[in-house]
């Protein structure tokens, strides 16, 4: 039997390549955003939880955190501003973890991003944030304007460009 070593060579480097490909989970980080609520004592519902991952998203397409890009889901246009679907679905589970540490995401850099997020917009109310991500030029405007219809997904590269020229970064 003969084999291929090219062939083989190149199964071995696609097996390697896909098994770092690691895809970032929109309800586990949730769970960790609702983690560093509770131990910074900031009250949370699903709207913040909401707008704190969409934040997150942002600060990390702009840090180059190019595992963002793995999120199993992007926002959605909805009525009042980027949801994600799963996690507003499984919004009661997200609130009742009791979660000790940072499970979402393992590399120091993004562990800062999720914290410093928390922090410093965490103690802003729901009501706020949703205001915050309807404002004049942000992705969901632009959307709206266009005359999208809800659900349609927000693209990264249009948050990503809001967030460089418009939101302050957290690191």
């Amino acid at each position: 039997m003969t084999i291929n070593c090219k062939s083989l060579k190149a199964r071995v480097r696609w097996l390697n390549l896909f098994q770092k490909l690691k895809h970032m989970k929109s309800i586990d980080i949730a769970k960790d955003i609702a983690y560093l609520c509770k131990k910074n004592g900031h009250e949370f519902n699903n709207t913040k939880i909401q707008k704190l991952l969409y934040l997150f998203v942002g600060f990390c397409l702009i840090n180059n955190v190019n595992d963002i890009y793995t999120i199993d889901e992007s926002p959605k246009l909805w009525p009042y501003g980027p949801v994600f679907p799963k996690v507003h679905k499984k919004y009661d589970s997200i609130k009742d973890h009791n979660g000790t540490e940072i499970i979402s995401v393992s590399d120091e850099k993004t562990k800062k991003i999720l914290e410093e997020t928390v922090k410093k917009w965490g103690n802003i109310s729901a009501g706020r944030l949703s205001a915050w991500s309807h404002m004049e030029n942000s992705p969901w405007d632009l959307l709206v304007k266009e005359g999208a219809k809800w659900n349609t997904e927000i693209d990264l590269d249009y948050i990503k460009v809001y967030f460089a020229r418009m939101v302050e970064n957290v690191i």
